[in-house]
């Protein structure tokens, strides 16, 4: 059992002040200030010092690179039952803010909390909202935010945001345990009328009211991009933007789309096949690991190990989606010009007939050709 002595008064605690508008410029720094800040008896919160106490090794002492987290343990579901007082740091003083409580969703169990304290929620907000306001148009605009709000952060974090872009927010509530529930009794109908509850809603919202931004989940994105009608009216004047935010960043790149609403579903299909229909496995994070542990990864079937962090192998994911999709490229040749390889059309193999294609233009070609 470590012995904790305190170093907080050797600590530059301002290395982890918040808000911060610049970015770390002393790392290491960061990091020893952050374990000292939660492992020291005058600043730690009251779960991590006694947590300490049945560790095999000292924070003070052992933790000093950012490879070195990899000692402690795996306490999410100590976070299941955990006093959430507990978890405010004594840093705060004898009488701190009070903190936002956030659950998860329960998909592994009982759900698991987190608290951010006000200084966290507003460093969170900023980084949030960060490349929105560089988005032309959003100011003063229209967000709809279609998902879980109630104990999740999803939903609180809109509001803040829509603040941030003064900004009208309309919400569209969703209860994702509720349905997990239905899912696992085999009430699959009504889980699709709930759905479809929830897209009902969402359709007169963007059909009366001036929406810019439209924040969902991947599963409310997989029911939008099958109701036509729906993509028609986000595709049509009201909705000059769409946004698709999931709740997982990990999945950055991918996790924030912006695109015109022209494009809508395009973006829709395209984000759909990424999130439920391709039948390969996307292992990501591959920059975090050994070669040898890669060579591993390629040895599981029907596979793609990348990096969305730093946009290592996406060329192979896209070349296994392709063929997975069974999807080929047509290219034009304008007469007497060379081919234009800039915008493909898109057909499924089997049906690329010259009808086919014509019909993936405009109707009318197929008709008028002899």
């Amino acid at each position: 059992m470590p012995e904790l002595r305190s170093r907080a008064r050797d600590t530059d605690f301002s290395l982890i002040d918040l808000p911060r508008t610049e970015p770390i410029d002393d790392p290491p720094g960061y990091l020893r200030a952050a374990v000292r800040w939660h492992f020291s008896p005058e600043t730690g919160s009251p779960y991590w010092l006694k947590r300490a106490e049945m560790l095999d090794f000292n924070p003070l002492t052992d933790v000093k690179t950012f490879e070195d987290l990899s000692l402690f343990p795996n306490i999410v579901d100590e976070l299941r039952d955990v006093d959430v007082r507990d978890l405010v740091p004594a840093g705060y003083g004898p009488n701190p803010p009070i903190p936002a409580v956030y659950e998860s969703g329960g998909t592994t169990g009982a759900p698991k909390r987190a608290i951010f304290m006000p200084d966290w929620e507003e460093q969170f907000t900023a980084w949030y909202a960060a490349d929105l306001l560089e988005q032309p148009g959003l100011g003063d605009s229209g967000l709809l935010m279609v998902g879980p709000s109630g104990p999740h952060m999803f939903g609180q974090m809109q509001r803040r945001v829509a603040a941030v872009l003064n900004s009208v927010l309309f919400t569209i509530d969703l209860d994702p345990r509720w349905v997990k529930k239905l899912v696992a009794r085999g009430a699959v109908d009504e889980a699709a009328a709930y759905v479809d509850h929830i897209l009902e809603q969402a359709g007169y919202i963007l059909r009366t009211q001036d929406v810019t931004v439209l924040t969902t989940t991947p599963p409310l994105l997989q029911a939008i991009a099958r109701d036509d009608d729906l993509v028609d009216v986000i595709e049509g004047n009201r909705c000059g933007l769409l946004i698709l935010l999931t709740v997982d960043r990990s999945l950055s790149p991918l996790s924030r789309i912006y695109v015109p609403a022209i494009y809508v579903r395009t973006v829709l299909l395209l984000v759909l096949i990424l999130f439920c229909l391709m039948p390969v496995k996307v292992l990501n994070k591959i920059d975090a690991i050994s070669i040898e542990e890669l060579d591993l990864l390629y040895k599981i079937p029907n596979s793609v190990p990348i990096s969305s962090n730093e946009w290592l192998n996406v060329d192979e994911l896209i070349d296994k989606m392709w063929e997975a999709l069974d999807l080929v490229r047509v290219y034009t040749k304008p007469r007497g010009q060379p081919p234009d390889y800039s915008a493909p059309v898109v057909l499924r193999r089997g049906k690329c007939s010259v009808e086919d294609f014509c019909n993936a233009i405009h109707k009318e070609i197929a008709k008028q050709m002899k």
